[in-house]
């Protein structure tokens, strides 16, 4: 999956160690999945293995790795994903991130009986996604004073975007229109996977 900054491409072994960097980096970290408690790389490998879930790197035009976009905690019966998204430190604030995130959203409804794709944003970061609340997402919770960072509680945000607010959404978006046809769909990911 292509838009004008970047592309999406399915994970590959070469990708680890960027992955790794990425996920584990002092711009990013603390904010990440790991929040500060990192695993040893060994260890995040078999972890990336072990996920079968759809994920992607994310390549600026020029091929060079920019992110990560995935999915976790899929759950079919009640038509419910997570995703997450990192960027690179280069690649924050100029559009690359937004692209990354509305192809996967994209992807993921187009090839998932998805009614919410689902996100985590702890309060130390809900004011970079805060200005789509209402517009793109909805608020679905609050954890209140559940995330420590940087000496004291944050309120974790659990935020979605439903299926029929998407469907609307992805209209305004004639850039995501033109390469969603030529997304694979999740046979072809998974065939190239190991």
């Amino acid at each position: 999956m292509e838009t004008r900054r970047i592309k999406l491409r399915r994970m590959l072994p070469e990708d680890y160690s960027f992955l790794y960097e990425l996920a584990t980096s002092q711009d990013a970290g603390y904010r990440w999945r790991y929040f500060g408690s990192f695993p040893t790389y060994d260890s995040f490998v078999q972890t990336l293995s072990y996920n079968k879930d759809p994920q992607f790197v994310v390549l600026a035009k020029d091929g060079e790795p920019a992110g990560w976009v995935l999915s976790y905690r899929f759950d079919p019966a009640n038509g419910t994903v997570y995703m997450g998204i990192i960027m690179s430190h280069g690649y924050l604030g100029g559009g690359a991130g937004i692209e990354a995130a509305a192809s996967f959203l994209e992807y993921l409804f187009k090839f998932w009986n998805l009614r919410k794709v689902y996100t985590e944003a702890p309060g130390y970061t809900y004011e970079s996604v805060g200005s789509g609340l209402g517009s793109i997402f909805r608020e679905e919770g609050v954890l209140r004073d559940h995330r420590y960072f940087d000496g004291r509680f944050w309120d974790e945000h659990i935020i979605a975007v439903y299926r029929e607010d998407w469907e609307k959404i992805k209209l305004r978006l004639p850039w995501l229109r033109e390469q969603v046809d030529t997304a694979q769909p999740p046979g072809a990911w998974w065939a190239g996977s190991s």
